[in-house]
């Protein structure tokens, strides 16, 4: 593997020296030096600013492994297993919950192959096996066949494999939570930011149709007793229908908004009981995506399994922070009033290049998670 000089980062610090490529916040094999044009390779600001980090690379698979080796950096740090993704989003987010216990899964991409980045992660990663699934150490998601020798969970449509992920984790020992989360198959921008919550509790996360509900998804969801149900979906994408026939199942609150980011950002906010993120104060964590890459959203769910256990949300553009957005986070700004040593951050992942997240929407991010005097207006610069 390629030496090269630049910034290495794990869930909880950035630090300047000699990386391997395989380990480091930017595409392998790419000859832009860490940290892009404008930087001087130096990584700095366009891989790391004082609130932000950046996963900097534009394919999905070289995101997926530099994700995976910063929540796993090494030093006795190692996943459980190593979850295979296909290129579909509805896969990769029903496999979401396998971020969680007991299978901690460092989440990489495999299609009918193992791409170069992803086989350098796995070695790098040396997964421990999931002793409460007979050793486990490698899961492929979805029909594709497997050069290895991986378990394999499949199931008939994204409705199949969700129940069969679902399965999976109840045969290896997994806690029965008392919530889960409902998508539509269409609209990823609706319902990926699910996958950060499932890294995050576990819960499964199951599939509606418009004006239908899947017999799998009703079978899952009779297998969690009576439980809470998020309904991540606006009308458009599971009708009222389908939401009438999932509160024979369980206690129903949908979830949405006017618009992908408004819902994302009730999503973070929502809380009931022990369930749901309830971020409506300062001191925590978030993944930002461009939500043209739904791959994005899920890649990076294992980033809300340790280190800031951030909420992920979705920027609808390279260049536009959203309103609601850009509200939503000086509501939770931290502030402090004589010591700043002695309050509490909040920290920013960025999930790709500057293409997708560009390097003036990371300057404006970090502004809005700057700490600041609790006296300070927060207004616009």
């Amino acid at each position: 593997m390629t030496l090269f000089s630049g910034v290495r980062s794990t869930k909880n610090l950035v630090v300047s020296g000699l990386a391997l490529c395989a380990v480091s916040l930017t595409a392998c094999g790419g000859s832009t030096p860490l940290g892009g044009s404008g930087s001087s390779g130096s990584g700095i600001p366009t891989v790391a600013t004082k609130n932000t980090t950046r996963v900097d690379a534009s394919s999905t698979s070289d995101k997926a492994a530099a994700i995976s080796l910063a929540v796993w950096p090494g030093g006795g740090q190692r996943p459980r297993s190593a979850i295979l993704l296909p290129s579909d989003w509805q896969s990769g987010l029903a496999a979401a919950p396998l971020a969680a216990p007991p299978f901690n899964g460092a989440f990489l991409m495999a299609d009918d192959g193992i791409p170069d980045a992803t086989q350098s992660a796995l070695d790098e990663l040396s997964p421990t096996g999931v002793t409460s699934a007979q050793g486990v150490k490698r899961i492929r998601i979805g029909n594709a066949e497997d050069p290895g020798q991986s378990k394999q969970i499949s199931g008939n449509g994204p409705a199949g494999l969700a129940d069969a992920v679902d399965k999976s984790r109840a045969a290896a020992g997994a806690r029965s939570t008392g919530s889960l989360v409902v998508v539509g198959t269409d609209g990823p921008e609706w319902g990926t930011p699910a996958a950060a919550w499932a890294a995050r509790s576990g819960d499964p996360i199951l599939f509606a149709q418009k004006d239908a509900l899947p017999q799998p998804t009703a079978d899952a969801i009779r297998r969690h007793g009576h439980p809470l149900i998020m309904l991540l979906a606006p009308t458009t994408v599971v009708s009222p229908q389908v939401e009438s026939q999932l509160a024979a199942l369980g206690t129903v609150i949908r979830i949405t908004g006017p618009t992908p980011v408004a819902a994302a950002i009730a999503f973070a906010r929502f809380r009931d009981g022990d369930r749901g993120w309830g971020l409506i104060d300062p001191g925590h964590g978030y993944i930002f995506t461009n939500s043209e890459n739904p791959m994005d959203a899920i890649v990076s769910a294992p980033l809300s399994a340790a280190g800031v256990w951030g909420a992920s949300l979705p920027l609808p553009s390279s260049t536009e922070i959203p309103a609601a957005l850009d509200q939503y986070l000086r509501d939770v700004q931290p502030g402090f009033r004589d010591d700043p040593t002695r309050a509490v951050y909040n920290h920013g992942w960025l999930i790709g290049d500057t293409k997708a997240i560009s390097q003036e929407t990371q300057a404006t991010l970090d502004h809005l998670l700057e700490i600041v005097p609790a006296n300070e207006q927060r207004v616009h610069p």
